[in-house]
């Protein structure tokens, strides 16, 4: 195998990653700033522009992830460590939470048009929520498994560890953000 080869595919993945985590990073906070103003047709349009550069990047990151998972073990389990099945799984709930937006909280903020996210009741922020909280927690946990050498030899129950604090925490902040901001008051 080429290092060459190997290092170009290496690139284009962590580039996917990155591109993703940017541009989901900054759709969030169009997104918040939907608290306190109206959701108007500029920020549906970039939202789903962003929607769908972020599915273009998982493509690539799929693409490109497996490649590498092939040239390095041929897709034999016994030579996959634990951190690249910790990875699958994080792309797998990216891309899982990627439809979800698409399907169901694109949907929900069109129908906001000209109103903002607290007008919403409780029972419909809390997904957006957890939406939004899994999909940060995702994008930072793959760039963590992209980057860090010690998650590379870590043990299947280290990278468990780190997907289940990752996870678990960003989501009970979700929740106490959604449930901690008042609904507003009409008038």
């Amino acid at each position: 195998m080429s290092f060459l080869l190997f290092d170009t595919i290496r690139f284009v993945h962590l580039l996917a990653v990155i591109i993703g985590f940017g541009v989901s990073f900054f759709a969030d906070v169009m997104i918040l700033r939907t608290l306190r103003s109206r959701v108007d047709r500029h920020t549906l349009a970039t939202i789903a522009l962003q929607h769908r550069i972020v599915l273009s990047a998982l493509a690539v990151m799929w693409a490109s992830g497996l490649t590498l998972v092939w040239l390095r073990t041929g897709f034999d389990a016994g030579q996959i460590s634990p951190k690249v099945y910790g990875k699958l799984l994080v792309v797998t709930l990216l891309t899982l939470n990627a439809f979800v937006i698409g399907g169901f909280a694109m949907p929900l903020l069109e129908r906001l048009e000209e109103s903002n996210l607290l007008d919403l009741p409780l029972g419909r922020r809390l997904p957006l929520a957890c939406i939004a909280a899994i999909s940060g927690a995702s994008w930072i946990t793959a760039l963590a498994f992209g980057v860090s050498d010690e998650l590379a030899k870590a043990p299947a129950m280290t990278i468990e560890n780190v997907i289940l604090l990752t996870f678990g925490g960003v989501l009970v902040f979700a929740c106490i953000l959604a449930v901690g901001v008042p609904r507003r008051r009409a008038g």
